[in-house]
């Protein structure tokens, strides 16, 4: 499987993820609802390699990295809409 996609409409909204692997990349899009807060985890253990529309998860004002946890870095995030993208290599 190299790309997934949902959706699931909670009380809160729609809540929407895609995720796809494109040459040596994983590229994650996530929609979260207004007034709510999810926590992300993503491949990786550097969180310094780990881009949100281009920009560091660590330089980002918006999003808090929680840690790492087996090989897997936790981002804590607000409503809103993210395409988050790390390297495999």
């Amino acid at each position: 499987i190299d790309w997934a996609e949902t959706t699931y409409i909670s009380v809160r909204g729609e809540i929407h993820t895609s995720w796809k692997i494109s040459e040596n990349s994983f590229i994650l899009n996530v929609k979260v609802p207004t007034g709510c807060r999810a926590t992300i985890s993503l491949p990786g253990a550097d969180p310094g390699k780990i881009t949100e529309n281009n920009i560091p998860v660590t330089e980002s004002g918006y999003i808090k990295v929680k840690g790492i946890r087996k090989d897997r870095t936790l981002c804590e995030v607000s409503s809103g809409e993210y395409a988050f993208r790390t390297s495999f290599k």
